[in-house]
Order: structure tokens, then sequence, then C-alpha cells
């Protein structure tokens, strides 16, 4: 990244040991090392929906203007995943080029996940449902 934006400042970067949920020990030592550096945009990428729930639990907490669960944007960035042709991107359908080259692993998040969440996105974009 630093040679694509040789302005980019890199405040940090840590990898959790994996687990389905962290210890309130492991929360409190990535929160201290978040909020020692002082980052303006925090990245955090555990996969979906984990980074997401994290984000939530933990953001009050967190010295940060702005956290994004990237997902899988590091591999894209890196080359390690491809990208969907240039006319599935522009029809919204890199979910499912994706979907196609991991179906085992994606198909719960997709068509078991997603559908329970897309409800929730409609009621608090028409106002109904609060943040």
């Amino acid at each position: 990244m630093i040679e694509k934006y040789p302005e980019l400042k890199i405040a940090g970067y840590y990898s959790p040991p994996f687990a389905d949920k962290f210890s309130v020990e492991e929360n409190e030592k990535i929160i201290s090392m978040i909020n020692s550096v002082k980052p303006n945009v925090l990245w955090v990428s555990l996969t979906a929906p984990k980074q997401d729930i994290w984000i939530y639990e933990h953001f009050d907490k967190l010295d940060v203007n702005i956290a994004i669960g990237v997902g899988g944007a590091f591999e894209v960035t890196a080359g390690i995943i491809n990208r969907a042709p240039l006319w599935m991107q522009k029809f919204g359908l890199e979910w499912f080029f994706r979907f196609l080259q991991e179906p085992k692993r994606l198909f719960g998040r997709y068509f078991l996940e997603a559908p329970q969440f897309f409800p929730l996105v409609l009621l608090q974009k028409i106002g109904i449902l609060k943040q």
C-alpha cells in the first residue's frame, strides 16, 4: 500500500489469535494497542460478520474517527483473491463471483445470514428502526 500511496501512514497492525470470540483480556489488549497509536481510520479484517460485531461492541472504547470492517479487501488488494470481471462489478454481482469461487465457505453467509440482514437495513433506511 505504501508503494501505491507514498503519503499513507500505517500506524500499526495486529493479527489476533484465531477465535470465534475474543476474551475480555484480548479485547482490552487490542483496544489499548489501537488507542496507543490514535489512528484516524481503523480497518478491521476478521471476516464478516465477526468484524462488524467486534466494531459494534467496542467502538465506544476506541479512539478512532472511523472503523471499517474490510473483510477480504486485503486479499483483493494483495492479489490473492481475484476480482470479478468488470461487467459483474458494474452490475453489483461481485458477491456472486466470489460465491462461485468458494461456494461451501460462502453459502451460509450469502444465502442464510444476508437475507436476515437486508430487512433490517431497509427498516433503518426508512426510519422505522433506530441505530
